[in-house]
């Protein structure tokens, strides 16, 4: 420890553990970033074939103004032969295709997708609880309540293992191995005060070695997932992609700088090496594994969330109620119109039959958003009590930055019934004028395009949670100088 830097450098690399953790952290880094970028890579690819499959959709409609002979020309339409099924399918959409109020209400034609981040590597987050491409249904604006799971909002100890839980999980066990030992190893080898007989300061030899060892696990932490990025070819050239794994980055050394700061305090209450390892390891059980769930089933009980069942449970019932209520207004319309001239009793019961599917879109509307203002709840109390454990806050940081956050799903979710929406309003303002489609209405007919939800980050709460690091840090820090500073006798 007297030969400054450099000396603390090769002290270093002579020593077996720390090497063998480096060694291990970055196979695990290089390992979960490699399963990241496939799950992302074939998200992608999905996203494309979505793509690819709305376009032959809006083809075959095109196609229905075509002259007779080439209508059933569906390999020049789709671009692909079609198997029988498919082909039956085409004609039945080509007979649609003339009729707006039909258009309005057509199922399972079109989709909405969510691409991956060019991050999501970094984190899976809550994509493999929510959907990441939505199948529009008439009876359900945006399908929102098909979900599979929406009850957990802590995902700190579950879901697979990933990048992100190897920062908030295995990062800190990293800096136990390499500091609980900070300075009880010099003083059990009894070297303390031969080197504090040089021209140096306790403070300076503790935070030499401390900053030496700690650099090391930040840059294979963060090294990895970049280099990974680079041969990836993720555009990392991209200023938005840069400042966010810069961002990504700093909260990891903000992380680790935690956790050495609890190190620092632990060895300056001057115990054995192996008590501090003890209470390192005890303080990481608490902060990592005990308060995340602790914390999530009492936020749980406090905030509850109905299951994605009962809801799906509440919406065929709010269906069902429509469709018998339907069927009875038809027989007393009927009862009482029947010596209406047919064409305007037509028109009329089209207006109260739009009247009633207005309202049946408001019930659904309004069961959803009372879903989400209970979940949003509970996410909130969520961000209002991560302070309890750095762990949470973490796992939350990494998921934002990932583009795999709750936030970027239910933000996904309402872009796709936005859209429904706009695709029911085009067709039935057409309906209302009575004008037919044509091959030139087909082509301005809204599109569904990406609004780049994948790449929103809430900056403020980024900085307040690595603020909220940053001052722990320097409290434990702070704290222990002044335990060193008060120690008469070192060694």
């Amino acid at each position: 420890m007297s030969g400054g830097w450099s000396g603390e450098w090769r002290l270093v690399f002579r020593d077996r553990a720390y090497m063998t953790t480096l060694l291990l952290l970055g196979l695990l880094a290089a390992s979960t970033f490699a399963a990241g970028h496939l799950r992302a890579q074939a998200q992608r690819q999905r996203c494309f074939e979505y793509q690819r499959e709305n376009q032959e959709q809006q083809a075959i409609l095109m196609g229905a103004f075509a002259s007779e002979e080439d209508r059933d020309d569906f390999t020049r339409w789709a671009g692909r032969q079609l198997s029988p099924a498919e082909e039956a399918r085409a004609r039945q959409l080509q007979s649609r295709a003339r009729t707006p109020l039909l258009l309005a209400y057509l199922s399972d034609i079109w989709r909405t997708w969510l691409p991956p981040s060019p991050l999501a590597p970094l984190s899976v987050g809550e994509s493999a609880a929510w959907p990441e491409s939505y199948l529009l249904r008439s009876e359900s604006t945006g399908a929102t309540l098909n979900v599979s799971r929406l009850s957990n909002p802590f995902h700190a100890r579950t879901g697979m293992f990933d990048l992100s839980l190897l920062v908030v999980v295995l990062l800190p066990l990293s800096v136990i191995v390499a500091l609980h030992d900070l300075i009880s190893a010099e003083r059990e080898r009894k070297t303390l005060r031969l080197i504090l007989t040089q021209p140096v300061s306790l403070w300076g030899v503790c935070l030499r070695k401390l900053i030496v060892r700690l650099s090391g696990i930040i840059v294979v932490v963060v090294g990895v997932p970049w280099l990974g990025l680079l041969w990836t070819g993720a555009e990392p050239g991209n200023s938005q992609v840069v400042a966010r794994f810069a961002a990504w980055g700093i909260l990891v050394a903000l992380y680790a700088l935690f956790w050495g700061g609890l190190a620092w305090l632990v060895n300056a209450f001057r115990g054995s090496s192996v008590s501090n390892a003890v209470l390192l390891t005890l303080a990481w059980v608490l902060l990592v594994i005990v308060v995340p769930p602790r914390l999530a089933q009492q936020v749980a009980e406090a905030w509850p969330v109905e299951s994605p069942a009962i809801l799906m449970g509440r919406e065929q019932a709010l269906l069902r109620a429509h469709e018998e209520a339907e069927q009875q207004r038809y027989e007393q319309f009927q009862a009482e119109q029947s010596e209406e001239d047919p064409e305007a009793r037509r028109e009329q019961w089209q207006a109260i039959a739009q009247a009633s599917e207005q309202a049946l879109d408001s019930q659904l509307q309004e069961l959803v958003r009372m879903h989400f203002q209970r979940y949003e709840a509970r996410q909130e109390a969520r961000r209002r009590w991560e302070w309890l454990s750095p762990a949470l806050g973490m796992k939350s940081c990494c998921d934002l930055l990932a583009g795999t956050d709750a936030s970027h799903y239910r933000l996904f979710a309402r872009y796709t019934g936005e859209f429904q929406e706009s695709l029911r309003r085009y067709w039935m303002a057409m309906a209302e004028s009575e004008r037919e489609p044509t091959r030139e209405t087909m082509l301005a007919m809204p599109v569904y395009a990406n609004p780049g939800i994948e790449l929103v980050v809430p900056w403020r709460g980024l900085l307040l949670r690595a603020g909220g690091l940053l001052a722990a840090s320097l409290l434990l820090f702070l704290m222990g100088g002044w335990l060193l500073q008060s120690r008469a006798d070192p060694g």
